[in-house]
């Protein structure tokens, strides 16, 4: 019988164990931070001719 009671876990103990899992699959934060930076800053790169009204135009079509 306590045999059986220390072999189940928590509902609680079993999400934790689940998050942990798919954490330690992620890359290291510096890599998270630098990767998102640099996809905010190709954004505003992007954004920024859009905002300010540019085109462009294409003669030849």
């Amino acid at each position: 019988m306590s045999q059986k009671n220390e072999n189940k876990v928590s509902l609680y103990n079993r999400c934790l164990n689940g998050i942990e899992r798919v954490g330690n699959k992620l890359p290291h934060s510096i890599a998270l931070f630098a990767i998102l930076a640099l996809l905010i800053v190709v954004w505003l790169l992007t954004g920024l001719p859009i905002g300010i009204g540019t085109s462009i135009f294409y003669p030849a079509i």
